[in-house]
């Protein structure tokens, strides 16, 4: 590729506890998704400089668990460290057939 795109977000936005379902997690994770497929689709992350690395911060288990299928239904292959309940972590998405070094 003579030239790629990256694209990174701080996904979380509130304490890992009842009252953070009130802020809307799963619409909130289906739209930074969305929002990746439309740039891609635009021709911002095609042609000459596809988007070829996401990458997140804050990610909680339970933001994973809204991510992984939104990812995987677009092409993109999503990867995180271990996290534990009540701990954070970052992770990352690449589309299908991007090879990734661990």
């Amino acid at each position: 590729f003579p030239s790629f795109q990256i694209v990174s977000y701080n996904v979380w936005f509130g304490p890992q506890d009842a009252e953070a379902n009130g802020v809307f997690p799963r619409e909130r994770m289906t739209a930074i998704v969305e929002c990746i497929q439309n740039a891609c689709m635009s021709g911002s992350g095609s042609g000459d400089s596809p988007l070829l690395f996401v990458g997140l911060q804050e990610l909680t288990p339970q933001l994973i668990n809204y991510l992984k299928p939104l990812f995987n239904q677009i092409g993109y292959q999503f990867h995180t460290q271990d996290i534990s309940p009540g701990q954070y972590g970052v992770g990352v998405a690449v589309p299908a057939g991007v090879g990734i070094v661990g």
